[in-house]
């Protein structure tokens, strides 16, 4: 089950990465597009200002990144990442390994989409859903398509804190006289349905990150008045990556799924910081080391999975 298991499997490096942009062999994704048959003749680059204006002009919740050809007809890697603020700062340090620092824009055909879990899976699957088709329709077969995902914090929180009961209340999708246990793995079964069924190449889900840890918080004080409710902690996490675990096992034959707890367990002190040290960052947002991993296994992952080929070059 939810155990961890050492492989022996050595992770890309960042010079991996860049090296072949200075020898003249390319950076290891166009080396990937080059391995795929991709032409990436007369294509227009997607760049983080045109994203600033794209986000401010359209102004959607889910599919608020999307980095790469603005035309329906893509045909290149489209790599989707579904989840929550966690799963948001895995996708922007992963942003970076495949930027291109020249152009300064993400790599010719690539396309990176966010779809956003915030506020649980129950409030958010309807949207999660209608961006998956929207992708789909507008794409078709013609890309190759990456899902990695994971829902798991704000359902916690939501979805089992004491502090949460009157919201619980008075949302329509969440029928609280069942135990939060089984809530989640309702709506995970849903979630996981749609993605097995989705055609996409690779499907991981990422198990829950190790939140709220109990020791180790370096950089801010508890406030003596401040109340953490009991589910706030690591071992309730365990137990929905061990519900998340048994639902993909059962249900979904195309779904792996990638460790997010064990990685982030021992670490507690590795968490984000800010200039105000505010305390709920502290305690759920892993820090610069951790998401380093994240986003280079991630690249790692996709690689191995489309193109293996270029790791042997």
């Amino acid at each position: 089950r939810m155990q961890y298991t050492f492989e022996d499997c050595e992770l890309l490096r960042i010079r991996d990465i860049f090296d072949g942009m200075t020898n003249g062999t390319g950076h290891i994704i166009e080396r990937c597009l080059d391995n795929l048959n991709y032409d990436r003749s007369n294509i227009t680059n997607f760049s983080r200002h045109d994203f600033d204006i794209e986000k401010q002009n359209n102004g959607t919740v889910g599919l608020d990144l999307a980095i790469g050809r603005r035309v329906d007809s893509f045909n290149g890697i489209h790599i989707i990442f579904i989840g929550d603020s966690v799963m948001k700062l895995e996708m922007g340090f992963f942003t970076k390994l495949v930027t291109d620092p020249r152009s300064r824009s993400i790599f010719q055909g690539l396309k990176i989409s966010f779809l956003e879990t915030n506020g649980g899976i129950h409030a958010t699957m309807a949207n999660v859903t209608s961006k998956l088709n929207a992708i789909l329709e507008n794409e078709g077969n013609q890309s190759k398509k990456v899902i990695l995902f994971n829902t798991g914090l704000h359902d916690v929180d939501i979805l089992c804190s004491s502090i949460r009961s009157r919201s619980r209340g008075s949302k329509e999708e969440i029928n609280d006289t069942k135990a939060c246990v089984d809530l989640y793995r309702e709506a995970l079964e849903d979630l996981t349905r749609v993605i097995d069924a989705y055609p996409a190449q690779i499907k991981i889900f990422r198990s829950t990150t190790a939140g709220w840890q109990k020791y180790g918080n370096y950089g801010f004080s508890w406030p003596a008045t401040s109340i953490q409710p009991l589910s706030r902690s690591p071992h309730v996490v365990h137990y929905f990556n061990e519900i998340a675990y048994s639902t993909i096992q059962k249900c979904c034959s195309t779904i792996s799924i990638a460790d997010g707890y064990w990685i982030t367990l021992p670490r507690p002190d590795h968490t984000q910081t800010s200039d105000t040290n505010q305390i709920g960052k502290h305690l759920v947002h892993p820090g610069y080391e951790i998401l380093s991993v994240f986003a280079r296994r991630w690249l790692m992952t996709i690689i191995c999975g489309l193109c293996s080929g270029v790791l042997a070059e």
